[in-house]
């Protein structure tokens, strides 16, 4: 994300907070987009995995953080409250999307096949990335209490500590869902590339 973004985001929040005299409010809001908006987006995408969710969902998170200032006494650190109200506010949009795609399935159509490279290399190249949107399309089909934690601790590199408090949950837990999460990965890249990978 690039700081012209930011800026944008910045302004947008700041036109849409609450105008009720609370000036140090908003200063504190502008200094959490201004520390957290880069890490905080780059969660969204690993949560969304598509650039106008991500920025709709920061957005969101900035906007919620700004509106309801009184629920960050919760949370010992800023950032573990933007990427709680981050998660949160994620669980509820896909909630919601799954009750209208019930209500009113939708078919949605797929891109074609790449066609195989023939240079060595090149091969080699479009392997690792076949690889890594292998990783990328398992963990997105972990469940979310998997998924988050994985997430959080290989992507937004927190620790099991922090996570634990992000989600509400103790650290045994953490580290279960950590296990797990790895293991359904694991299984799903030795059944597309096999045990040499």
């Amino acid at each position: 994300m690039d700081v012209l973004y930011m800026k944008n985001t910045k302004t947008e929040v700041s036109r849409n907070a609450p105008h009720d005299g609370k000036s140090a409010a908003r200063l504190n809001a502008d200094r959490l987009i201004e520390d957290y908006a880069d890490e905080l987006y780059k969660f969204c995408l690993s949560l969304s995995f598509t650039k106008e969710d991500a920025d709709d969902l920061l957005q969101d998170t900035f906007l919620q953080v700004i509106s309801h200032p009184e629920t960050a006494d919760r949370f010992p650190e800023p950032k573990t409250y933007l990427f709680s109200s981050a998660a949160f506010l994620w669980k509820s949009k896909k909630r919601k999307f799954a009750v209208r795609k019930r209500i009113a399935p939708q078919d949605y159509i797929g891109g074609g096949a790449a066609e195989p490279h023939t240079d060595s290399a090149a091969q080699s190249v479009a392997e690792k990335g076949e690889l890594c949107a292998l990783v990328k399309s398992l963990t997105a089909a972990l469940p979310d209490k998997f998924r988050l934690p994985v997430t959080l601790f290989y992507t937004n590199e927190f620790s099991v500590a922090e996570i634990a408090d992000l989600l509400g949950v103790p650290a045994g837990t953490v580290k279960s869902r950590l296990h797990t999460g790895r293991q359904t990965i694991k299984k799903g890249v030795i059944e597309n590339y096999g045990e040499d990978i």
